[in-house]
């Protein structure tokens, strides 16, 4: 085996630093991108309100509220809404319903005069149910997943990470 030479030392003293360098940068960095890809689905359960009352109401009800969520990197607070409505066929004898147009994303608003869900984007109607009316969308609006706790109706929220 030849004796190294100090040229030899310093060369792999060199690649050795470098590579240390490049993989103490490297890592945080890597794992910094790559959070938000490796991230599960975070389930909310929101409180819409009382029962009684949200039974109580003829038409469909807009429900806003706040809660906590993932922004990016860091947890803050991000406004919601819901709509609950009446629906005798309906275990609790309510359905909720996303805002979210099933055609291209657009958020929802009930319309009394039609006594249907109007998208504004391109003109999607959806009845009572959540069903495509009329208009491009041929899916219907989400619903989401209730349950009864307290006399309080709650929501479950899906958060992806995008």
């Amino acid at each position: 085996m030849p004796d190294p030479t100090r040229r030899g030392l310093l060369e792999a003293s060199i690649l050795v630093s470098g590579a240390g360098f490049a993989l103490a940068l490297g890592l945080p960095g890597a794992a910094y991108v790559l959070t938000p890809l490796l991230r599960e689905d975070e389930r909310t359960w929101v409180d819409l309100g009382d029962l009684g009352a949200l039974r109580g109401a003829a038409a469909p009800l807009a429900v806003r509220f706040r809660y906590e969520a993932l922004r990016g990197y860091t947890r803050g607070s991000k406004p919601g809404i819901l709509y609950v409505v009446p629906d005798a066929s309906a275990p609790e004898g309510l359905r909720v319903l996303s805002p979210i147009c099933s055609h291209k994303g657009c958020n929802v608003a009930w319309s009394p005069e039609e006594e249907l869900f109007a998208c504004p984007c391109h003109k999607g109607r959806f009845d009572r149910a959540g069903a495509p009316v009329s208009g491009p969308p041929k899916a219907p609006l989400a619903r989401v997943a209730v349950r009864v706790e307290d006399g309080h109706l709650w929501a479950e929220l899906a958060e992806s990470a995008a």
